[in-house]
């Protein structure tokens, strides 16, 4: 996360529709959580809860650009129990944890999800990302030397 980064929507044309415009939106918070993801060289099934999950095209969307499975946790208290786990597996308490993080939907990546060119446009994501952050890392370098 850079505060100094702003957010931008790439190749918007008039004879694209809101849904075009929320979809990109969707896409650019997969990449930002398939970057996270990445970073932390985390792997394997994700789980999530509340806000978009309740769309089954988002979660579509979210698990193609993933590339690996979602599932939807069941509620409730959802974030207590994901703290909960953590701290169990931090402090070596055995905890049943498929009974803890049983989901009530999965979504698996398509087969197709190539296809339909999230992984180009993650790594132009990526590479955008790189040169805003060099372009906010020079701005701040300049306001500084006044």
């Amino acid at each position: 996360m850079d505060p100094r980064v702003r957010g931008r929507i790439d190749g918007l044309e008039l004879a694209r529709s809101r849904a075009d415009v929320v979809r990109a939106a969707c896409e650019g918070l997969a990449y930002a959580a398939r970057h996270c993801f990445e970073a932390a060289g985390l792997s394997g099934e994700v789980a999530v809860c509340g806000g978009g999950t309740g769309s089954a095209a988002w979660a579509r969307i979210f698990a193609d650009v993933i590339g690996r499975p979602l599932r939807v946790a069941r509620g409730p208290e959802v974030g207590a129990r994901g703290a909960a786990l953590a701290a169990a597996r931090r402090f070596g308490v055995a905890v049943d944890e498929a009974a803890w993080t049983a989901g009530t939907r999965a979504y698996e990546p398509s087969p197709r999800r190539d296809a339909a060119g999230h992984d180009e446009r993650y790594a132009r994501y990526l590479a955008d990302v790189a040169r805003l952050r060099e372009d906010a890392d020079r701005s701040m370098r300049c306001h500084r030397d006044f």
